[in-house]
């Protein structure tokens, strides 16, 4: 389980990422809130690994589906309006 440390509806970037990756290989996994039971699949892009700091790993999302764009939509909007 990684920390995510940024998270947009194109991609993401966590903390805690110790494996070696090559820019461009397809990773695959699943994502949830720490405070709710929903869990979204999704296939990403490696696009760096290592930035901005050593344990991160940034990826872009290829395949997240209309159900994990949906709730990945519904997350954001949320913290928008939290502030």
């Amino acid at each position: 389980m990684y920390e995510t440390v940024n998270w947009s509806l194109g991609g993401f970037l966590v903390t805690g990422f110790a494996k070696h990756l090559a820019p461009g290989s397809t990773i695959t996994g699943s994502f949830r809130l720490v405070d709710q039971p929903i869990s979204v699949d999704f296939t990403a892009t490696v696009v760096r690994v290592d930035g901005p700091d050593r344990d991160h790993l940034a990826a872009s999302f290829v395949d997240l589906g209309e159900y994990g764009m949906s709730v990945l939509e519904r997350i954001i909007t949320r913290r928008l309006f939290r502030g």
